[in-house]
């Protein structure tokens, strides 16, 4: 089942009623609309970069993020995101993240909301070596980054 128009209207309820007792009543809809979709995506994404990028993984358990918040330091203590997300990971990788996961936290990312879905792929939290190659290699080929992707030079630090 791909996500549907009853993805967005879940969670544009879920951002008008982002309390517990809205989002118990409203499970059901959230495991069908929301969980579901992403579990398939997961699966079917992980079929295919097999293909071309056998090192980067997704498994529905470990790939999909919780739509709970960790509200603990946040002014905003509103309990769920309002938003689904995943993220397809170096098969080596742990449940460590950025310079403490083998692979560098490598990997691809998926997003999905009201307004504002997007795709993306890169390294989180680098280690040292690894994002000082990164930023070497932009630097190699400037001119092709300058052009594709404005601001390229400026993520990696440069």
């Amino acid at each position: 089942m791909p996500f549907t128009t009853a993805t967005l209207r879940f969670l544009r309820g879920l951002a008008r009623n982002n309390r517990k007792p809205w989002f118990e009543a409203h499970r059901a809809d959230y495991e069908a609309a929301v969980q579901a979709p992403m579990r398939e995506l997961i699966e079917e994404m992980d079929v295919r970069l097999a293909r071309f990028a056998p090192e980067i993984v997704g498994d529905p358990r470990r790939s999909m993020f919780r739509i709970y918040r960790d509200i603990r330091f946040s002014n905003d203590k509103s309990p769920y995101k309002t938003h689904a997300a995943c993220w397809f990971y170096h098969r080596d990788g742990s449940r460590a993240v950025g310079r403490d996961a083998a692979g560098g936290g490598a990997g691809f990312y998926f997003h999905i909301a009201p307004g504002s879905c997007f795709a993306g792929g890169g390294m989180w939290m680098p280690p040292r070596e690894a994002h000082l190659h990164v930023g070497e290699g932009i630097d190699e080929h400037a001119p092709l980054y300058d052009g594709a992707l404005p601001g390229a030079r400026h993520m990696a630090g440069r």
